[in-house]
């Protein structure tokens, strides 16, 4: 019925659809163990991966935990974007920010450096009011560092990520962070002074 609904474009059926699966998935999580809601998450997942369009936040982010417990992170990835996109068009934005931060989590978790730095500073600069906007954008600045090492990345580019921390988030706690990777790159650089007074900063 539900894939019925969603053939004819019938919206309103769909969504009525959506909140009885997400309710069903609640429900055998509740009373059912461990086991059978993953199974559950991970068929949620199987119909919204079919390109189900389904705008509700909550179902999204079902089948993203599904996908991921399921082993499937590079579609856990997708999920949560999908998520993240629904929160924001629905006007929550906190919510938004944690469903990509988790995104980029997974990435930071399977060492992926240089889609998780992307992910991360692009997170960063579009919400930087974001009481975590700075530990996304050192994360950002870390695993840019490993994409420097890996040869993914240039020097110019990870410079200029470690200065636009310094810029954006100078009175950050995450600030002492981009101090010593900027100084780290005045060692590099050979220049003595200016590394010193990053270290001291």
């Amino acid at each position: 019925m539900w894939t019925q609904s969603q053939s004819t474009q019938d919206e309103a059926g769909s969504k009525r659809w959506e909140a009885t699966a997400a309710e069903l998935v609640k429900q055998i999580e509740n009373e059912h163990s461990p086991y059978w809601a993953r199974r559950s998450e991970a068929l949620l997942a199987s119909r919204l991966s079919v390109g189900s369009g389904s705008s509700d936040v909550d179902l999204k982010t079902r089948a993203a935990q599904g996908l991921y417990r399921s082993g499937q992170w590079q579609d856990a990835v997708a999920a949560y974007e999908s998520a993240a996109v629904a929160a924001r068009d629905a006007g929550r934005a906190d919510q938004a920010f944690d469903l990509d931060y988790t995104a980029a989590a997974i990435l930071h978790e399977k060492n992926e450096h240089l889609q998780a730095a992307t992910k991360y500073r692009r997170l960063a600069l579009a919400s930087a009011e974001h009481p975590q906007a700075p530990q996304a954008h050192i994360l950002a600045v870390f695993h840019a560092g490993q994409a420097l090492k890996a040869n993914q990345l240039k020097l110019e580019d990870f410079s200029q990520l470690v200065h636009e921390h310094l810029q954006r988030w100078p009175n950050a706690v995450t600030a002492a962070h981009a101090h010593i990777y900027a100084g780290n790159l005045h060692l590099h650089a050979r220049d003595w002074p200016a590394a010193v007074k990053e270290y001291a900063a």
